[in-house]
């Protein structure tokens, strides 16, 4: 083999390689060893199932209607106790489409980004991403916000990165 030859040889094996979320999402065979792509917030909430409520209350958009059982009780919440509700909401009872996502994410890479409304700099909510098996997640950490504390409450002291549990590294995943 020439040594341009055994270049690209080695590359294919040690590049990552950036694709598109439609490919990443499809069910075609990875054209690279190991692929990466960049996932909108908003597209992801979307490959998870959420209805649109759910969705804008997660990304702390409009709001709607709080629901009858707060009204009747009295609560005034404010966005940001509307939208950790919900994210406790989807970790308690994650839509199905979850396990789809953290399939493709045992053997490619994904790296989310926040919406491009976030003008204020506040923090999207890591925890559907790492439901989702997503292996880096951008957080602004001049903010001490809830995403920011977990992100120091689970990779403190930790190196920088915790393993995936065994049922998301294929072992108890499956198709």
């Amino acid at each position: 083999m020439t040594s341009s030859g055994s270049d690209a040889h080695y590359s294919s094996f040690l590049s990552v390689r950036s694709v598109s979320v439609g490919i990443f999402l499809g069910d075609a065979p990875p054209q690279y060893a190991l692929p990466i792509t960049s996932i909108g917030e908003d597209r992801l909430l979307r490959e998870l199932g959420l209805p649109q409520a759910e969705r804008n209350q997660i990304e702390g958009l409009q709001i709607g209607r709080i629901s009858s059982d707060d009204e009747q009780s009295g609560l005034s919440l404010t966005k940001e106790q509307l939208s950790q509700r919900a994210i406790v909401r989807l970790a308690a009872d994650p839509p199905t489409r979850v396990g789809s996502l953290q399939r493709r994410t045992a053997t490619k890479l994904a790296r989310p980004y926040p919406l491009g409304l976030r003008f204020s700099g506040r923090n999207m909510s890591p925890l559907p991403c790492w439901l989702s098996g997503m292996q880096h997640v951008a957080l602004n950490m001049t903010n001490v916000d809830i995403p920011a504390q977990l992100h120091y409450a689970l990779f403190n002291g930790s190196g920088g990165f915790v393993l995936k549990p065994l049922e998301m590294l294929g072992g108890g995943l499956q198709a």
